[in-house]
C-alpha cells in the first residue's frame, strides 16, 4: 500500500477520540479495508484529546501496517466541545466527514463517499446509519453496501425537514468547508462552544451557504448504541439545541426551531428515555443528572408532542410506558414516509 499522505486532500476524516483506542482501531480497519492502494485525495486524522489508554498503539499499529494516519494529540483535555471544534481546521481539504470513533463503516462505504466527492458538487451530504450493541461489531464490519445506494438530492429546507434531528448525530454528515468558508470568510468553528453541539455552527453554516444537498437513505454504517454520556440529556437536545438552531437559522429557514424541538420530541428523547429507564434500573445513569421533567416542560413548554410522546414515559405504569413507546414507533414510521411532514 502507498503510505504517502495526500497534501491536498479533497475529503478529509477527522475522528475525535478519548480512551477508546480499541473501539478506535475497529474504526481504522473498516476506512483502510476499501482501498489497496491509498487514494492521493483521502486523509484521515485522528484528534486525540490526550487519552490516557492504548490509543496511540492502536494508532500505530495502522501505520506500521501501511495506512496513512495523522495523528493529532492534545497535550491536555480540552473537553469535548474543544476536540469537535478543532476537527474543522485540523485539514485543508474541501469536504470533511467527522466520524465518531465508535462508529463502524461497512464495505464499501469510505469509497462511496469518496467518489461521491470527486464527481458531485454540494453543501452536505447527510447519510443514515443502523444501530448496533458492542457484541455486534463483527457484524457490521462484515456488512457492504448495496450495489445500488438511494441518494436524493434536495434544498437546504428539504435536507433539514428530512434529516432533523439527526443532524447533530457527527458522523452522518460531510460538509464542504470550502463553501462555508467562502461564504463566510471569517467563520469561526468556536462559535457554539459549552453546548455539547459545536458542530452545528459548521452543518448549520452550510445550509446557509449552499443550495444543493444530498441525503443517503442507504445505511453506510454502524453506530454504536448506549456509548454517550458526561452531558445533560435534555438540556442539550432541548434547551441548546433549540437555542443554536434559532441563532444559526432562525432568519434562513423559518419554523426552523420549532421543527427541530418537534423532531427531539418524536425521534430522539423517547428512545433515550426508555433506555434511561433500563440502565437506572440496573442502578446506572449514562447522562450528568438533571430534573428532567421540569427541564423538558421548560424546553418544550408548547409541544403538544411532549405531552402525548414524552411524558408519558416517565410515568411508573410500565404499561403506559410501553404503549406510549409503541405509538412513538408507529408515528416516526408513518411521518418518515411522509417526509417528516408532521413535524
Amino acid at each position: 500500500m502507498n503510505i504517502t499522505a495526500s497534501a491536498s486532500p479533497l475529503l478529509a476524516i477527522t475522528i475525535p477520540t478519548f480512551n477508546r483506542g480499541e473501539l478506535l482501531g475497529i474504526l481504522l480497519d473498516s476506512i483502510v479495508r476499501d482501498f489497496p492502494t491509498w487514494p492521493q485525495d483521502l486523509e484521515v486524522v485522528i484528534l486525540d484529546n490526550a487519552s490516557t489508554d492504548d490509543t496511540r498503539a492502536q494508532v500505530q499499529k495502522r501505520i506500521d501496517g501501511g495506512m496513512p494516519v495523522r495523528l493529532i494529540t492534545n497535550k491536555t483535555n480540552v473537553g469535548m466541545d474543544g476536540n469537535l471544534a478543532a476537527c474543522f481546521d485540523a485539514t485543508i481539504a474541501k469536504y470533511l466527514w467527522q466520524i465518531g470513533d465508535d462508529e463502524v463503516l461497512h464495505g464499501g462505504a469510505c469509497n462511496f463517499v469518496l467518489e461521491f466527492c470527486r464527481h458531485n458538487e454540494f453543501g452536505l451530504l447527510h447519510i443514515e446509519c443502523v444501530g448496533f450493541t458492542k457484541d455486534q461489531q463483527v457484524e457490521q464490519l462484515a456488512r457492504t453496501i448495496p450495489e445500488n445506494v438511494d441518494v436524493r438530492a434536495m434544498d437546504s429546507s428539504e435536507i433539514f425537514r428530512c434529516a432533523n434531528i439527526y443532524l447533530t448525530f457527527i458522523s452522518a454528515n460531510v460538509i464542504n468547508r470550502q463553501a462555508l468558508r467562502h461564504h463566510d470568510p471569517n467563520f469561526d468553528p468556536k462559535l457554539e462552544m459549552k453546548t455539547f453541539l459545536p458542530q452545528l455552527a459548521w452543518i448549520y453554516g452550510v445550509l446557509k451557504a449552499s443550495s444543493q444537498h444530498f441525503y443517503v437513505r442507504t445505511p453506510l454504517f454502524g453506530a454504536l448504541g448506549g456509548n454517550t454520556s458526561g452531558y445533560r440529556l435534555v438540556e442539550v437536545f432541548g434547551v441548546n439545541l433549540q437555542a443554536i438552531t434559532e441563532r444559526q437559522l432562525g432568519s434562513t429557514l423559518p419554523g426552523a426551531r420549532r421543527l427541530m424541538a418537534n423532531a427531539a420530541l418524536t425521534r430522539l428523547l423517547p428512545g433515550e428515555i426508555m433506555s434511561l429507564s433500563r440502565v437506572a434500573a440496573n442502578g446506572g445513569n449514562r447522562f450528568e443528572s438533571e430534573d428532567i421533567i421540569r427541564v423538558l416542560c421548560h424546553a418544550f413548554t408548547r409541544s403538544f408532542y411532549l405531552h402525548w410522546f414524552v411524558l408519558p414515559l416517565l410515568s411508573r405504569s410500565a404499561f403506559r410506558q410501553r404503549i406510549t413507546f409503541l405509538l412513538v414507533r408507529i408515528f416516526n414510521k408513518i411521518n418518515r414516509n411522509l417526509n417528516y411532514a408532521l413535524l
